[in-house]
């Protein structure tokens, strides 16, 4: 009887195994909330370069970093190399846990080179914006980590004579978003 009885739970155990698909049965990643945050800065081509921002969990434990930066000679130092007139990086400051990826921005998986992210804005893109009215904005979303981050970049610039962006504004928000269960920007 006892065998009965074990082989019938054995039995059911294997068919709802089998029933359920994979993403039910894997664990999804819990990542901790972050303080919610919203700051703009104003980007200078001559003296306002590279703006550093640490994200922190809601317990006041700092959790990551946001890095932004327009290039300049000096600009790619290490392993920071990018192309692009204007680079966000977000990373852990746990670096283990990025798991390789230069930027939690990455926007590919097996990504095979660093600008492949959210975060590389090219001078067409911004040069197209420059003088227009305040309604008129690039805008990037990414969901990663528990995170809703937007990059809103408007009041773009021009040195016409030089070809060059001068200024813009870009405003990060970061928001809580328990619904985003990537390790990175790239789809699952």
């Amino acid at each position: 009887m006892q065998k009965r009885i074990l082989g019938r739970a054995v039995f059911l155990i294997c068919i709802l195994a089998w029933a359920c698909p994979d993403s039910a049965r894997a664990a999804r990643p819990i990542w901790p909330e972050i303080r919610e945050k919203d700051v703009m800065f104003r980007f200078d081509s001559a003296t306002h370069k590279q703006y550093v921002l640490t994200i922190y969990r809601t317990d006041g434990g700092p959790l990551y970093v946001l890095d932004a930066r327009i290039p300049w000679d000096e600009a790619h130092e290490g392993d920071y190399d990018y192309s692009g007139a204007f680079d966000c990086r977000i990373y852990s400051l746990n670096r283990a846990s990025d798991n390789g990826y230069p930027s939690l921005l990455q926007n590919v998986r097996n990504a095979t080179s660093d600008w492949q992210t959210d975060g590389r804005f090219l001078y067409q893109e911004l040069a197209g914006l420059a003088g227009a009215c305040d309604s008129r904005a690039i805008v990037q979303r990414s969901r990663m980590r528990g995170m809703y981050v937007e990059i809103l970049i408007d009041k773009i610039v021009i040195d016409e004579k030089m070809k060059l962006i001068r200024s813009f504004e870009v405003h990060f928000s970061f928001r809580n978003d328990p619904t985003a269960i990537s390790d990175i920007a790239a789809k699952q």
